[in-house]
């Protein structure tokens, strides 16, 4: 156990950086809803922006950036209350299910179970040491 928190300690960048491109598939199904709302143009601009938006955020977290730690945990912490929202709607109205209802559940699982521990981690004291206060120079 103790090798695996090592593990993290020394690579907690990387790890919050890999883990946040899992947004790019609610990205997708953010632009799925779009369709149905207000058509391909809108659903593709929105997921360009969105796309390049998490893309640099990405960037920053890898590059170790309190600011990006911070607003990773926001991310976070709203996305899993949605993600716990959702889940929990799915199984207690017992809805017809379908196979994008199920590709939706197995995403927002998986993004779940890398979630939490990762904000365990993220908020722990000697973790949010080492990432930089700003621009290192």
């Amino acid at each position: 156990m103790d090798r695996i928190y090592r593990y993290i300690t020394i690579n907690i960048c990387a790890i919050t950086a890999f883990s946040a491109t899992l947004y790019f598939l609610e990205i997708i199904n953010i632009m799925f809803l779009l369709v149905l709302l207000f058509g391909k143009v809108v659903s593709v601009v929105a997921g360009i922006y969105l796309s390049i938006i998490l893309t640099f955020h990405v960037i920053l977290l890898n590059s170790g950036r309190q600011g990006s730690r911070k607003v990773q945990l926001y991310i976070m912490d709203i996305h899993a209350a949605i993600a716990l929202a959702s889940l929990a709607s799915f199984w207690i109205y017992n809805q017809d299910i379908n196979l994008l209802n199920i590709i939706q559940i197995t995403i927002r699982s998986v993004i779940l179970a890398v979630e939490i521990p990762l904000i365990v981690f993220l908020t722990d004291s000697h973790i949010a040491a080492s990432f930089t206060a700003g621009s290192p120079e």
